[in-house]
């Protein structure tokens, strides 16, 4: 159960028109950076309300590619804080990242990013942004408790405003310098769950090329919650009739001989031979007959 008790993100109207701004120019490509918020507490000392106050995007690439490198914040840290004094000081620091049109969630990397930046006394902010309509905002914070398990509370309410998009030179600034840097990167990067090149956008929800060091303390998601995200995923990599390729009922099947492989309890061999009984391969795609 959350300690956290009915929070709100809120994202004043120049945040917004910058999400948008940027969603707008960036079709079919995905973009990452640091962002600053301002946070209301409880008596108790956990955050209620949450505003966006700025973000910087310093990544531009593919829907494999959702991290920037501190290096480059580190650059242009000095800068930010001589226009944002706030930084480092009222403000705390978190992340911000676009989905594009398969719709804002926390996909299993988004959920252990949020374990990984967690820390003691503290909460990690991160939000993710999309244009499908209904699925613009998805926003949480992870914490650690007194025995050292972190926990990812997500779905916050967003309060956002109306808004026409109104250019800022700066933004075009910002836009012009990850579009020069994402020419120039080809790298190796997690997507949704397996590290890859970000050459290959295909993509899983499972492990399959290298298993992560890390534990993931949140609890596993509904089977429901993750057929979802299965059908977002695959949906937004081109594939279609996903509905009539894995019902629910056999994606759960599906679902669990992926986990046991991702946990180490059976070998590749015995993966593929269980998914080659269903009918598929490891992405859930038909078996050619």
């Amino acid at each position: 159960m959350s300690l956290i008790k009915n929070p709100t993100l809120f994202i004043p109207l120049e945040m917004e028109r910058k999400v948008h701004y940027l969603l707008n120019r960036c079709t079919g490509k995905e973009w990452s950076g640091p962002a600053w918020y301002s946070v209301e507490n409880d008596t108790d000392g956990f955050p209620i309300r949450v505003t966006l106050e700025h973000f910087h995007p310093l990544h531009l690439g593919t829907s494999g590619e959702t991290d920037w490198d501190g290096k480059d914040l580190v650059k242009i840290y000095k800068t930010l804080r001589k226009q944002h004094p706030e930084i480092g000081k009222s403000w705390v620091q978190g992340n911000i990242h676009s989905h594009h049109s398969m719709g804002a969630f926390y996909s299993q990397v988004d959920v252990q990013q949020c374990i990984d930046g967690t820390f003691k006394d503290m909460f990690y902010y991160s939000l993710v942004v999309s244009d499908k309509v209904g699925k613009e905002f998805h926003f949480g914070a992870s914490y650690m408790d007194q025995f050292e398990r972190v926990h990812v509370d997500q779905d916050w309410d967003v309060e956002t405003e109306e808004i026409d998009i109104v250019a800022n030179k700066a933004w075009a600034s910002e836009l012009k310098i990850i579009r020069k840097a994402a020419k120039k990167n080809k790298v190796a990067t997690w997507n949704y769950g397996k590290y890859t090149n970000a050459g290959n956008t295909q993509a899983s929800l499972f492990n399959h090329y290298g298993r992560s060091t890390t534990p993931t303390i949140e609890e596993k998601q509904p089977p429901q919650e993750r057929y979802e995200e299965w059908i977002d995923m695959m949906s937004y990599n081109g594939y279609a009739h996903l509905d009539q390729i894995m019902t629910p009922s056999k994606f759960e099947e599906f679902d669990e001989i992926n986990l046991d492989y991702e946990k180490g309890r059976i070998t590749k061999a015995k993966l593929r031979s269980k998914l080659k009984k269903l009918g598929v391969d490891e992405y859930g795609q038909p078996i050619p007959s």
